[in-house]
């Protein structure tokens, strides 16, 4: 299969294996970004106040998908539809708990106006990583940053995140782990 036509199958694939929504999101004031662990961010922030953006291929909205492709074409339609879903949602915050995807420390350079919320999630290897090497290649492309950054610890702080990302960090321990 060639190149051109392989991203457009793996995009029928996952809009086939996936939930399909068809309403122009609702704007609230807080989008989730990736919806692993959501349910602790719950404990500080209102449900109702919340949208979540599902980016393993959970459910797809195709109001926002359509509206990307219009927008973006077919090129990086992954980051194309995450952008799109942040326009129409229009969220104060924007937050994830998966702190690996590179993409969520570009948004800031295009929304401006949202404050990034990151969570570090668990231990990432420093020396060998897919984060690490995607954290590397992307640097080189794009200013990679988010508002405000919660790692597990100093070494963390330190050795990752701030060679690559910047942001004001905060050394909170594990997120998940501190309701136990």
């Amino acid at each position: 299969m060639n190149r051109y036509l392989a991203p457009k199958f793996r995009l029928i694939k996952l809009i086939l294996k996936s939930k399909l929504l068809f309403n122009k999101p609702i704007k609230k004031k807080y989008l989730i970004i990736d919806s692993r662990n959501k349910n602790l961010l719950f404990r500080y922030i209102n449900k109702n106040d919340s949208n979540i953006l599902y980016t393993r291929g959970e459910s797809i909205n195709l109001y926002v998908l359509f509206y990307s492709l219009f927008s973006f074409g077919f090129k990086d339609v992954h980051f194309s539809y995450i952008k799109s879903f942040i326009k129409l949602s229009k969220p104060k915050y924007c937050i994830t708990l998966n702190h690996p995807k590179v993409y969520f420390y570009k948004i800031k350079n295009i929304y401006k106006k949202i404050t990034t919320i990151a969570f570090q999630n668990g231990h990432t290897f420093i020396f060998k990583s897919k984060f690490i090497a995607n954290l590397k290649e992307e640097k080189k492309k794009n200013k990679l940053s988010a508002d405000y950054i919660f790692t597990i610890n100093k070494f963390f702080t330190e050795n990752l995140f701030k060679k690559y990302i910047k942001g004001k960090y905060f050394e909170v321990g594990s997120f998940k782990n501190n309701f136990y």
